[in-house]
């Protein structure tokens, strides 16, 4: 008998930040992710409700908590 396995998420849980990044670079990528927000709400309230409006107004969660995560990071100490 085979066995039945789900299809695998079609996004990441998680959003991982590599820890070389630096606290510049984050506060650059956050602008980035911010404009990318507005761009995705500005096709949000351009299409009708439905399921497309469902998934930009997901990706825009998604992106939202990257930026907050980003704002918050903090570099680690290093030798």
């Amino acid at each position: 008998m085979k066995k039945i396995v789900p299809d695998p998420p079609r996004l990441a849980p998680f959003i991982a930040i590599r820890p070389t990044l630096t606290r510049e670079e984050a506060t650059t990528a956050a602008v980035e992710v911010a404009t990318a927000i507005s761009d995705v709400l500005d096709i949000y309230f351009k299409t009708e409700p439905g399921e497309v409006q469902d998934r930009l107004f997901t990706a825009s969660d998604y992106l939202g908590q990257l930026a907050c995560a980003l704002l918050e990071y903090k570099p680690e100490v290093r030798p």
